[in-house]
């Protein structure tokens, strides 16, 4: 292995797999992606964003591995925070638990992964501000658990960074961005009506 390993916190790992897609049929959703200095999961209808050393590395782990990951390490009832690193293997990808132990899981092309970046809105001053957004209250009570894994026991809040362009009645809603603690992003979809 040439690169330096992904190693990304256990418990930010479980808050973050949670946004990736867990229906089956929408397999390339299924996963999270690592690249760019960025974990990426969405299942279509939110996105996390969050900002971490790939160090060159461009992978995609299936959301059922890192969970099967995930348990495996909390299991092991290691005391001190610990977490998962994330290497490229030969035709697998490695994911390295406490203790030494491995799980070596099949690989994933990661250009089955759509094109996330064409979905962040983009801070626009001349918007036009939405009267108000309803948001689904189980993606807000998802962003405060990825912000608590991030950032245990600091109560940091999360602010609104941009929102897709309504149209001039402020209909027509678009996706949210919002930025929580150490830059983690979160991309939301509105609700339609409550």
């Amino acid at each position: 292995m040439s690169k330096t390993a992904i190693s990304i916190s256990t418990n930010v790992l479980a808050a973050i797999v949670k946004w990736s897609c867990q229906d089956r049929d929408r397999l390339h959703l299924c996963a999270v992606l690592f690249e760019k200095d960025r974990a990426i999961a969405t299942d279509g209808h939110r996105m996390v964003l969050l900002p971490i050393p790939t160090h060159g590395h461009h992978l995609l782990v299936d959301g059922q591995h890192i969970g099967a990951a995930v348990a495996a390490q909390r299991d092991m009832k290691v005391q001190r925070p610990h977490s998962i690193t994330i290497e490229p293997g030969d035709k697998s990808i490695i994911l390295g638990l406490d203790k030494g132990v491995s799980l070596v899981v099949p690989t994933r092309d990661p250009a089955q992964y759509p094109p996330y970046d064409q979905v962040v809105p983009k801070v626009d001053p001349k918007a036009n501000a939405p009267h108000g957004y309803i948001l689904n209250p189980r993606y807000l009570a998802a962003i405060a658990e990825v912000n608590d894994a991030v950032a245990p026991s600091t109560q940091c809040g999360i602010r609104v960074v941009a929102w897709s362009p309504s149209d001039a009645n402020g209909q027509q809603l678009g996706a949210m961005l919002f930025e929580g603690h150490e830059g983690v992003q979160f991309v939301v979809m509105p609700m339609r009506s409550i």
